[in-house]
């Protein structure tokens, strides 16, 4: 199986600063493929309106071309600690990620439009081909391309596997000063800045489960509307149901490489 770590590669310096960074930390020494996706390699003007939805579809494009599984899509103002990406259980999802305005996800009306944020989001092969294969619609008065492709997926019956572990500060540059517990759960955090980026700290086990209390603590209302929708099949949208197979009881090969990997050096 292959997973690239697809991140978009806009035209301002500030973008240019990300990927230096991201590639001196999370992702030096990276064990999978990764890509930097640029408007210009992708054939794209930075000013069509389209733009977010057809480089959403590039990348896909380019991983389904190249014979990869899945893509993790993340922006390059995330921190990633690679080690817990590769074991955090993607494979057994064809969407997963971080969902907007948690608990609305819960409410079927709202899953397929409130899904996985840019920096944090599983795409599989399958989830791919209906992505390239849609035509660009707006969403409000933006053609987006992270909330686009929710909606796209949706529409296809594919609901987006809400992981808590994946983390983010509300638009927030330091939400993560200082650093984060030791033990923290987190498998990507957003947003970082530059200069945070080169001080935070690698070096966490690959062993961590989906926390119940996300965004600052906030407590989880898994009975919003009192309703029961078919997002997902997991405990965190089905509190009632079996839990989630744990990390670490199955040794796919992904998470093997998460075990065996000594992180950025």
């Amino acid at each position: 199986m292959k997973l690239l770590i697809a991140l978009p590669l806009k035209t301002a310096q500030y973008y240019r600063d990300r990927m230096v960074a991201c590639e001196a930390t999370w992702l030096k020494n990276c064990p999978v493929d990764y890509k930097f996706f640029s408007d210009a390699e992708l054939g794209l003007d930075p000013n069509d309106p389209k733009v977010r939805t057809y480089r959403t579809q590039g990348m896909c494009a380019y991983a389904l071309d190249h014979g990869y599984d899945y893509v993790f899509r993340v922006d390059s103002d995330t921190y990633v600690w690679v080690n817990r990406l590769l074991a955090c259980g993607f494979e057994a999802h064809d969407y997963m990620g971080y969902c907007f305005d948690y608990p609305r996800h819960l409410d079927p009306a709202e899953a397929i439009t409130r899904t996985a944020g840019g920096w944090a989001c599983f795409w599989s092969a399958r989830a791919m081909k209906f992505i390239i294969a849609a035509e660009p619609f707006l969403v409000g008065d933006t053609y987006w391309g992270d909330i686009w492709s929710g909606k796209v997926l949706g529409k296809h019956g594919i609901r987006v596997h809400r992981d808590t572990r994946f983390m983010d500060g509300n638009g927030v540059p330091d939400a993560f000063d200082p650093d984060l517990p030791e033990d923290h759960p987190y498998v990507a955090v957003h947003p970082v800045r530059v200069t945070r980026m080169y001080t935070m700290n690698p070096n966490v086990c690959a062993e961590t489960i989906a926390p119940d209390n996300q965004l600052y603590e906030q407590n989880p209302d898994f009975r919003y509307g009192n309703r029961s929708p078919e997002t997902c099949g997991c405990h965190y949208c089905h509190p009632d149901s079996v839990p989630c197979p744990r990390i670490g009881m199955a040794d796919s090969p992904m998470q093997t490489a998460a075990r065996t990997w000594q992180g950025p050096r």
